[in-house]
């Protein structure tokens, strides 16, 4: 299938003004002036970007045409025709999930939480209270084992089409990373160099937002990598 003019969008079970999600294949053309934010078809050119604006947990991959409106994270067209849909929720659990796990080793993590976070089982959590340490900045430092034990939190928590936390992971999971990243080098010069904290951290300030550049892409690659595998899928099934 070509690749020209793709994009992704979520909804919930229907379209923002209540309309019925048009059928696979069917196109929608806007009546009216293209305004972005305020009147047109939106998306997102990433799955990633089309995240933090979802409200609800089904992933839409569209083909967009007509008059077109470009904005950073989203744009907006006149025209926009749904290729594949599919019900998102267990894929931005796992994601979440994931993510908490990756960054257990900041904070105490109970056994029980591990294991649901793993494997994400639901009698798990009807069984035993799963309790997290969630951040509260009025209260305590937003070290990064608070930060790690508020994405667990998130996850444990989760419910679908729940915008705020899974777009709050995503960012938390980024801050961790960029400090790690930034943590871990200081470790590994100082064994080179005779250099104190202060005196890398002067030389380190033009690369820092190199470093979260960085650590953006990767999250960019594991989110999209894992939607784009399930459109492959349903792609295949479609032709079976």
């Amino acid at each position: 299938m070509p690749t020209e003019n793709i994009a992704y969008h979520f909804t919930s079970s229907t379209l923002s003004d209540g309309r019925p999600i048009p059928p696979i294949g069917e196109t929608l053309r806007l009546e009216g002036k293209l305004q972005l934010c305020h009147h047109g078809y939106h998306w997102s050119k990433s799955p990633l970007a089309a995240l933090q604006f979802l409200p609800g947990s089904i992933l839409h991959k569209i083909r967009y045409g007509g008059e077109i409106l470009q904005g950073p994270d989203k744009s907006c067209s006149s025209e926009r025709t749904i290729l594949a849909s599919f019900e998102a929720s267990g894929l931005l659990h796992r994601f979440m999930a994931d993510q908490a796990l990756s960054v257990a080793h900041l904070w105490p993590m109970s056994d029980d939480v591990r294991i649901y976070l793993t494997t994400l089982d639901k009698n798990l959590k009807k069984i035993k209270k799963l309790e997290v340490i969630s951040f509260d900045a009025e209260k305590q430092p937003s070290t990064l084992g608070n930060i790690a034990s508020n994405i667990a939190a998130a996850a444990v928590q989760f419910k679908c089409g729940d915008r705020p936390p899974i777009w709050s992971v995503v960012n938390a999971i980024k801050y961790i990373l960029t400090n790690e990243s930034a943590i871990t080098t200081w470790k590994q010069t100082v064994k080179l160099h005779s250099m104190t904290y202060e005196e890398w951290d002067v030389a380190q300030t033009n690369n820092k937002n190199a470093i979260a550049h960085l650590v953006w892409q990767s999250i960019e690659q594991d989110f999209n990598s894992r939607v784009f595998t399930r459109f492959d899928q349903l792609e295949q099934e479609t032709l079976q």
